[in-house]
């Protein structure tokens, strides 16, 4: 399972409608493997936590761009808002929770 923020802007300020990640779920395409949406706010941002059941990092990143853009371009709760920024959050070391 990969986990891929989506950094979204409003047009307005707006805060992102509660039912936003059902929507961004109902965008994925048979075979995008798109499991859960999550949404976090951020500051002025929102972010999108896209889990995908994919074989590669590399195509979770791709659908996870491919959602955001039919998300973002169709009628509905997100349509006028802008994709900031998509892709895997990477750590440097290896997380360690208990450590």
């Amino acid at each position: 399972m990969y986990l891929v923020h989506a950094r979204l802007r409003a047009p307005t300020g707006q805060r992102l409608p509660s039912h936003a990640a059902a929507f961004v779920c109902c965008q994925a395409r048979e075979g995008e493997c798109l499991e859960h949406v999550s949404v976090h706010e951020s500051g002025e941002e929102w972010v999108l936590g896209l889990f995908f059941a994919t074989g590669t990092l590399a195509e979770a990143e791709r659908n996870a761009s491919g959602v955001c853009d039919r998300a973002l371009q169709a009628p509905g709760p997100l349509h006028g808002w802008a994709l900031l920024g998509c892709g895997a959050a990477l750590i440097d070391a290896p997380w360690d929770p208990w450590g």
